[in-house]
């Protein structure tokens, strides 16, 4: 007898296994690349990162479509999804017609068809998913009639929080791939294409070495001072050139090509040197990258010290300048149920900060985030027709006038503090971390919030932007005016990075450019996923920290225990947050719906009945089970515990609590008062003592 499985469940699963997907660029594995030449009879070549598909002739001639290598990894995680939708849609075929098919959902199945169904080679629970499949799209998150030969895009597209028309080839490529697992395993295990990571890996770190050898070169004309790069310590790969460690016997080295497989080729002086590293993925990942992206600035030599962290040292100076190896990512996103403690604990990692907060809504845009023009009153003296300014009992004639300016909001007030912490500082100190928490990021439209800045987002291995961008008019006439008289001590190290004079924009306002001391944290509920989905370039951008259910501590680890009072009884308010949530995970199979230990603000550790019914039950009623059968926990007797029952008014007509309710409800949970859970407790310890 064969099985369906449950949709809902496979979706979250797919979902879930995809959020870990960073959104970073990849190589696809040679094996897909010499397997797939075609895709739907249209031929396929391959860039490094992207892919071209040329379609065949049409009536405007051949059309070529790009496709970023992220769409196959993103692909690759649905073809389960898509081969269970598939098969849902066969059995369907067995009982409806495709007539049939396009008008059932939301409606009843007719008697006929109940016969129809119950007559396949299905068990009892498969059959339930078939019925539920073609009567109710939204359990499975279909938007197209399943008579359509598409209709799979609108689940996987959701699924992947892909929103854009143009994204919708994913799902193509998700249908293309369902029945090669060998191709798709190699596109998520990556097994097929280490070595020619490993092998790009090994060609950028020579490079940069190569890089930093001449600026090394160039400044002290000689070639002692890269003894200071301390390669071959105890704490580091060993680096040789043709097997001699680096700085050891250094001119004396012969010029030998053979056995070297990866190599960048060093003229000095008339000599030709074969660099070359025997370093593997990892070590060039920990080790190599976190020292060396510094070179650029004439480092010498790093060191990690007692914290694990990398401290950047120059040798001129023989003193330590700042820490270049953030512990902190400069841009995460604290995401989790509500009420986990995400705004919580981004206060505790902040504390004694200089932070800006902000909150996105629906409502917010660019000019609410960043700054526009506005209309602000201000006091001037009243002239006459001359011109001159109007005098009564010796004192000037004022008003007020309306006129705009310019006023800076959220970003540009951190921006600009973030870099009037460098002009506060010496080259070699670290300047004032400067934060921006953006609360409740995914229920504004970041696309549309950010605009131009998103480009900034991408920051290099030094954390500033890799791509500064160009400021609008206004935007530069405001900088300019911020920033007038500023001077950075740190410049040459940071023009070094750009191998351009990126400073003197940044000061007169002609270029935004995020510094290494901005932070930008924000957090998101994932109960809210749906206000504004974030696509997958912009999540990719962000380091993402999941914040989960647990029961509520205080600073010092104790336990919080808070208490939920009901009618004169205490009930445990963690004990009700773990049966509630069983519940919710059993009916919904959705972690974003559940809650957290701070979901309700407990008043010196208690949380009332008005309190829990306002916000904890409307919660559950409104939102979670709105479209689930809970009869188990809303059962009132013979009748339903409807909302509605949860209140009765006052002989004024004032709403009061119906406490009584409460305890059935709590009571339909298994909730037992704390009281009663001591006595019960007492008298097992009593029966085994016996």
């Amino acid at each position: 007898m064969d099985e369906l499985r449950n949709l809902q469940q496979m979706y979250s699963l797919a979902a879930g296994r995809f959020n870990q997907y960073e959104g970073k660029d990849f190589i696809l594995p040679q094996v897909f690349k010499d397997e797939v030449k075609e895709i739907n009879t249209n031929s396929i070549t391959y860039n490094e990162y992207s892919a071209v598909i040329e379609t065949k002739g049409t009536q405007t001639g051949v059309l070529n479509i790009y496709l970023p290598n992220q769409w196959f990894y993103i692909a690759s995680y649905f073809t389960d999804f898509f081969n269970e939708l598939q098969k849902y849609k066969r059995y369907a075929l067995k009982v409806f017609s495709k007539d049939r098919l396009k008008e059932l959902n939301g409606l009843e199945l007719t008697a006929e068809e109940e016969i129809h169904i119950s007559r396949l080679e299905l068990s009892d629970r498969s059959k339930s998913y078939l019925k539920r499949f073609v009567t109710d799209y939204a359990w499975w998150y279909g938007a197209k009639t399943i008579d359509r030969g598409d209709f799979y895009v609108s689940p996987i597209l959701s699924s992947a929080r892909l929103v854009n028309a143009s994204q919708s080839f994913v799902a193509d490529l998700c249908a293309f791939l369902s029945d090669k697992k060998h191709l798709v395993d190699a596109i998520i295990k990556g097994e097929e294409c280490l070595s020619s990571v490993e092998l790009l890996r090994q060609k950028a770190a020579a490079t940069f070495l190569k890089k930093a050898m001449f600026i090394t070169i160039e400044q002290d004309a000689n070639l002692a001072c890269l003894e200071s790069l301390n390669m071959y310590s105890k704490t580091s790969v060993l680096l040789k050139i043709n097997g001699f460690p680096l700085g050891r016997d250094f001119e004396q080295l012969p010029n030998r090509m053979d056995d070297v497989d990866v190599n960048v080729l060093w003229v000095y002086d008339d000599k030709k040197y074969v660099l070359y590293l025997e370093w593997t993925p990892e070590m060039m990942e920990s080790q190599f990258f976190p020292m060396f992206n510094k070179a650029y600035q004439g480092v010498l030599r790093m060191e990690k010290d007692v914290t694990g962290e990398y401290v950047l040292y120059q040798e001129k100076k023989i003193k330590a300048s700042a820490k270049i190896l953030k512990t902190s990512p400069l841009q995460q996103i604290f995401y989790g149920a509500p009420g986990t403690g995400k705004s919580f604990e981004i206060c505790c990692l902040t504390k004694g900060k200089e932070v800006i907060r902000t909150t996105f809504h629906p409502d917010s845009d660019y000019s609410t985030f960043v700054g526009a023009y506005k209309p602000t009153s201000i006091e001037v003296p009243v002239r006459d027709v001359t011109g001159k300014v109007i005098i009564e009992d010796g004192k000037k004639v004022t008003e007020n006038r309306i006129v705009y300016e310019f006023v800076e909001q959220a970003f540009l007030q951190a921006y600009i503090k973030a870099w009037k912490a460098y002009a506060a500082v010496e080259a070699v100190e670290k300047p004032t971390d400067q934060y921006l928490i953006i609360e409740e990021i995914n229920r504004g439209n970041c696309a549309q919030i950010f605009g131009d800045l998103f480009q900034l987002l991408d920051r290099n291995s030094a954390g500033f932007s890799d791509y500064p961008i160009t400021a609008d008019k206004d935007m530069k006439k405001q900088l300019a005016k911020a920033f007038k008289g500023l001077t950075i001590a740190d410049t040459e190290r940071i023009n070094a990075i750009y191998d351009k004079d990126v400073i003197n924009g940044v000061i007169s306002g002609e270029i935004l450019l995020l510094p290494d001391n901005l932070y930008i944290w924000a957090t998101m509920n994932t109960s809210d996923q749906s206000l504004f989905p974030i696509d997958s370039a912009f999540k990719r951008r962000w380091d993402w920290k999941y914040v989960p259910i647990c029961e509520g501590v205080n600073e010092r680890g104790e336990r919080l225990g808070f208490k939920l009072k009901v009618a004169g009884k205490e009930y445990d308010w963690w004990n009700f947050l773990e049966k509630i949530n069983n519940e919710i995970d059993e009916q919904t199979k959705s972690e974003d719906k559940k809650l957290g230990y701070f979901f309700c603000k407990a008043h010196n550790g208690v949380i009332d009945a008005e309190t829990f019914v306002s916000k904890v039950v409307f919660y559950l009623w409104n939102d979670v089970f709105k479209d689930q059968d809970v009869t188990s926990i809303f059962n009132d007797g013979d009748e339903e515990l409807t909302f509605s029952k949860f209140y009765f008014t006052d002989n004024l007509g004032r709403p009061v609590v119906n406490e009584d309710k409460v305890e059935v409800f709590l009571s339909n949970l298994g909730l037992k008062p704390i009281e009663d859970v001591s006595v019960e407790a007492d008298t097992i310890n009593e029966q085994t003592a016996e």
